[in-house]
């Protein structure tokens, strides 16, 4: 092993740079597990399977099919709550589709995610490009 591969080695060891190396550079890693993202109706009662844990949700139309929100959240069954509340989920009308974060993601990489998901889906509810708006 060469002088400059244990540099590099030791390098990412104190970034914290993941082995994963595409052609363009460093590939982004997703917070939520891979898969199908869960889907429900019910946000309230016995019956509703959010839990109430971090990660990424969308708002799907039941007729079109389109995604209308995409977000992200520290408690996925409260931040539900409080769009029905807010009068900006309909459940007779939208789907939620939901993933709960990876163990041990940070708030940042759950923003990131979720800006990712905005620009793939290109939802009409958004109105920042993700991340909290602020990031």
């Amino acid at each position: 092993m060469g002088f400059w591969n244990i540099i590099g080695k030791i390098f990412r060891f104190f970034v914290g740079v993941d082995k994963k190396v595409s052609k363009k550079g460093l590939k982004k890693q997703s917070a939520i597990n891979k898969g199908r993202m869960r889907k429900t109706d019910q946000i309230k009662g016995r019956g509703a399977s959010i839990p109430k844990k971090p990660g990424l949700y969308r708002h799907v139309n039941k007729d079109s099919g389109k995604v209308e929100y995409v977000g992200q959240t520290n408690n996925l069954r409260v931040r539900q709550q409080q769009h029905a509340r807010d009068g900006k989920l309909n459940t007779l009308k939208q789907y939620i589709y939901y993933s709960v974060a990876k163990i041990g993601v940070t708030k940042d990489e759950l923003c990131n995610t979720e800006k990712t998901h905005i620009k793939r889906t290109k939802p009409s509810g958004n109105k920042t490009k993700g991340g909290n708006g602020r990031r």
